[in-house]
């Protein structure tokens, strides 16, 4: 049996919060914020012939920032919509997963 929280709780508000598309908008917020981080992080660490790179993590922020946009003022979004969604999320998680160490662990496990 499962626990059921009382109508109008606070727990039974964060339960109807924590939906797919508000963890979805949680998720692009960071993607904007590390992808930023990375724009910032590749002017000190380009060379000047090399600072057109600058704009991959920037085009990535901006267009993480607009699906969140677009995310957030839909009512009912399409597939393609969290297709864009699911892009601009998995990469950030990704690249998290793969500096956690999580894989080489895994590895030296196997070997």
């Amino acid at each position: 049996m499962g626990w059921i929280a009382k109508p109008g709780s606070t727990e039974d508000r964060l339960n109807q919060w924590l939906v797919r598309k508000n963890l979805a908008l949680i998720f692009l917020a960071f993607s904007v914020f590390e992808s930023g981080l990375f724009f910032w992080l590749a002017v000190q660490w380009l060379k000047p012939g090399w600072r057109f790179l600058m704009l991959l993590p920037l085009a990535y922020a901006i267009g993480a920032f607009i699906t969140g946009v677009v995310l957030w003022r839909s009512k009912d979004p399409s597939s393609a919509l969290w297709a864009a969604t699911y892009f601009f999320v998995g990469l950030p998680v990704i690249k998290m997963v793969l500096d956690s160490g999580i894989i080489s662990e895994v590895v030296a496990f196997f070997s």
